[in-house]
């Protein structure tokens, strides 16, 4: 977020033009009517521009500045400083009714996790909320809170909430633009993927930072948002231009093995589908269409290929030493392994638990902090006008409580 804009001094009220300019005629001798007959209009005109009820126009500012020798530029500064102060005014007094609005937000959630300030008062925690949403009023945030339940229409089972996912998705989104990414390249990003297979059996403290950083190098901005309460996402894509994807990812069930499934089941989303695609889903039951399928697929079979996982289906029974031979010989951990298995239903829930390994992005997301600066040139203006929004469910999350 801009800090500079932050922490601007902005006074509560801002003298009207009409203030100044009838000390300048107090000082130069001269009455409003006869200002009104030097300048062509109504005593009755110029007697509401200097109480404030009439706007100082610029033809009238030009007007002052052969009159009186006071630049143009300076009544239009006065006129939009003091009409910008009124507008401000009556947002706060907007803003001021907005405690039932705020409550439906995981407020003090996002003030622990950095996402806001906490604030004395509710105008201004709602004026804090507002930057981070990046939306003028709470009016326009519902009507985006109702593209936000677009996006899983076809869940049957709609789980979350629909203010917990939108912070969720918008707090990925503001990581995603301030990360620089080389313009989107499919075939490095494949290659990659298969690079990133072998990671699996790193720690996260090593894993997170270069999953990023190779993401970046290929064009996907990741973003590892830590799950929030009522906000049921393990993954999410959208495309914020033609070049660049973002990838969010939640540790929402803790698991590592979930945890990367779900970030190839994204990467799919961006190989295989489309950029204008707009559905997210979330806690899906047995029934999902073909494209999450297909992405389901495709991360399977990335992590386990087909031919090697019929070999595993027909070495029963399962054991330890079983599963890490094989994790051996696939190059991927042996959690995914049993993960897998879990998934389908050839090993029990309660078995090898010890092989899984758990995932927490609280730490690492505290990195992810820094707000990019708001565009400064007209290319940066337009990035992300093009560009839809897709995200996908978990297939493997199915099996967890």
């Amino acid at each position: 977020m801009n800090k500079t804009l932050r922490n601007e001094y902005m006074p509560d009220t801002v003298s009207a033009p009409g203030e100044t300019l009838s000390e300048m005629l107090e000082d130069r001798g001269m009455t409003q009517q006869d200002l009104a007959l030097r300048i062509g209009m109504a005593p009755k005109t110029i007697n509401e521009i200097i109480k404030g009820k009439a706007p100082l126009t610029h033809d009238t500012a030009l007007a002052l500045e052969r009159i009186l020798g006071v630049s143009a530029s300076f009544w239009n500064r006065l006129e939009a400083s003091y009409q910008e102060s009124l507008a401000r005014q009556r947002d706060r007094e907007r803003l001021a009714q907005a405690a039932e609005w705020l409550h439906g937000f995981p407020i003090k959630e996002m003030i622990a996790k950095s996402y806001l300030r906490g604030r004395d008062t509710v105008t201004e925690q709602a004026e804090e909320l507002l930057r981070f949403l990046r939306v003028a009023s709470p009016v326009e945030w519902d009507l985006r809170a109702l593209t936000v339940q677009g996006y899983y229409r076809h869940c049957k089972t709609q789980v979350s909430d629909p203010n917990a996912l939108g912070v969720w998705l918008q707090r990925g989104e503001n990581i995603a633009r301030a990360l620089e990414c080389a313009p989107f390249d499919a075939v490095r990003f494949q290659q990659t993927l298969q690079t990133l297979r072998g990671c699996t059996f790193d720690t996260q403290a090593d894993f997170l930072p270069k999953l990023v950083q190779m993401c970046q190098e290929c064009g996907v901005a990741v973003a590892l948002v830590p799950a929030l309460p009522k906000a049921s996402a393990c993954g999410f894509t959208r495309w914020l231009s033609p070049h660049k994807a973002l990838l969010q990812l939640s540790d929402r069930y803790k698991r590592a093995d979930i945890f990367w499934f779900s970030f190839f089941h994204e990467a799919g989303h961006i190989l295989k589908h489309g950029r204008r695609e707009e559905f997210l889903e979330l806690e899906r039951g047995r029934e999902v269409n073909a494209k999450e399928q297909e992405a389901d697929r495709f991360a399977s079979d990335l992590l386990i290929p087909p031919a090697f996982y019929r070999r595993i289906e027909q070495d029963t029974p399962y054991s330890r030493v079983k599963i890490e031979r094989w994790s051996e010989q696939l190059g991927i951990a042996p959690g995914i392994i049993v993960g897998r298995l879990r998934h389908e239903k050839a090993l029990p829930q309660t078995h090898l638990t010890e092989m899984l390994t758990s995932i927490d992005l609280t730490a690492f997301a505290v990195g992810q902090t820094k707000e990019k600066e708001p565009p400064k040139t007209i290319a940066e203006l337009f990035e992300g006008r093009i560009g839809g929004v897709h995200g996908g469910g978990r297939a493997w999350s199915e099996d967890v409580e």
